[in-house]
């Protein structure tokens, strides 16, 4: 009420928080409109930064119309050297909205935002040099991510975490990596705690699934929609929860109110495992509308529905198409579903171009596509036999997923035959984990 108070007066700051509030449905029901009609007014009051909110509501929208509004006013903000529309127009150029994707432009535009020294600023920096993935961007990054952690800073605490588990510009060390994310949180990065979680479900342990549904637990409570999001996946596949649909569905639809990490796409696959026609046409205008605005996810979603005909209408080259570009645009996922694809329909040229992208992603680190890699070398299988290449990527593959572990073991084991020795390499590993 006192924060309405101070709006209705003309304050134009208090204007900007009740937009936020209504963007977000926090404390008042959540309404876009007068959400934006709010912000507009504090941006005419004098207050350029309430354009940030307005940029990200248009955003979300994501009509055409909407994205010019939003490229007119990130262009105009960053030409008066405002940061925080330096950091939109990066956004932009990263994901291909309104302009031509563009990773040096988006980089460009970020290393501006980031002398504003915020951590989001920092975040989106990161996450440009993260998919550069060259030798000069991995060691800027590298050297960034070190410099913050000396200062304490927990955002950076979390960077390394990935850097650990990936092994981008550092050791990989899924220990070590969770040693950060923890470090991370204690230092008031609170983001963190969602890469905390990933590791707790991939261990699987029983004091690992306890520790993870406190944490979830806790968040909920709270009413943070990250955490509806892990409670969702828990309710889902019956891990530290009952297992029940309805409850993950209801748990991911709350996410979505604010589009948080992994919402969309967990909606999207729950909808499909349920599979009737209602869920069915749900999940198909959730990933169009997400394509459409060149979300990965999405468009991985939607490709692989018009490779199986799921939803849409069977349309092959079109799903292949898809394919590429999420991959193109950053998504493992999509290397990953263009090379199984490219693999079951012995198309020689599209497996080739899939086989170089499925490596580009092994190289960066992604464990499904180190895996796949490492099989293929170990079998001899669409690659030059060469088994010391496959114990390299599944052993890579293997410290940081545990399925992939147990699989690693079971080839390494029938290689050495009945009660022979594992290779050395193997048995440094196991005594890692």
């Amino acid at each position: 009420d006192l924060l309405r108070r101070f709006a209705d007066s003309g304050e134009p700051r208090s204007m900007w928080r009740l937009g936020k509030a209504y963007h977000f449905g926090k404390g008042v029901e959540k309404n876009i409109d007068t959400a934006l009609g709010l912000c507009e007014r504090a941006v005419r009051r004098g207050l350029s930064a309430a354009g940030s909110e307005i940029f990200d509501i248009l955003w979300d929208k994501g009509d055409d119309d909407d994205v010019s509004k939003m490229k007119l006013l990130a262009n105009r903000y960053s030409a008066r050297g405002e940061g925080w529309a330096y950091r939109r127009l990066g956004m932009m150029h990263l994901y291909g909205r309104g302009v031509r994707r563009s990773l040096d432009k988006a980089l460009s535009c970020l290393r501006i935002s980031a002398e504003d020294g915020t951590e989001v600023a920092y975040e989106s920096l990161m996450d440009v040099l993260w998919e550069k993935h060259d030798y000069k961007h991995v060691r800027e990054m590298r050297d960034l991510v070190l410099r913050n952690v000396e200062k304490g800073e927990g955002w950076a605490y979390r960077r390394l975490g990935m850097m650990h588990l990936y092994g981008r510009g550092v050791e990989r060390d899924a220990v070590k990596a969770l040693e950060c994310f923890r470090t991370a949180v204690v230092k008031g990065f609170t983001d963190a705690y969602e890469d905390v979680f990933d590791r707790l479900w991939e261990t699987g342990s029983e004091e690992s699934v306890e520790e993870m549904s406190g944490i979830v637990s806790g968040f909920v409570s709270k009413g943070e929609k990250w955490a509806f999001v892990f409670q969702g996946l828990m309710c889902w596949h019956g891990v530290g929860a009952e297992k029940d649909l309805a409850k993950a569905l209801e748990c991911f639809r709350t996410a979505m109110e604010e589009r948080t990490p992994r919402s969309s796409s967990c909606l999207y696959d729950l909808l499909s495992e349920i599979g009737t026609e209602e869920s069915m046409e749900e999940m198909t205008a959730l990933a169009s509308k997400y394509a459409g605005m060149g979300e990965p996810w999405a468009m991985d979603r939607m490709g692989n529905a018009l490779l199986k005909g799921r939803g849409v209408k069977k349309d092959v080259e079109a799903g292949v198409e898809l394919l590429r570009k999420a991959a193109g645009c950053g998504s493992a996922e999509s290397a990953r579903d263009l090379y199984d694809y490219a693999r079951a329909s012995k198309d020689g040229a599209l497996f080739s171009d899939a086989l170089e992208i499925l490596r580009m992603y092994a190289e960066r680190g992604d464990p499904d596509c180190m895996m796949r890699l490492g099989r293929m070398y170990w079998k001899g299988d669409g690659m030059p036999y060469d088994r010391a290449a496959g114990r390299e990527w599944m052993e890579a593959a293997a410290s940081v997923r545990l399925e992939y572990r147990k699989e690693y073991e079971s080839l390494a084991g029938a290689d050495a035959g009945p009660g022979g020795q594992r290779s050395p390499a193997n048995c440094l590993f196991m005594q890692r984990y």
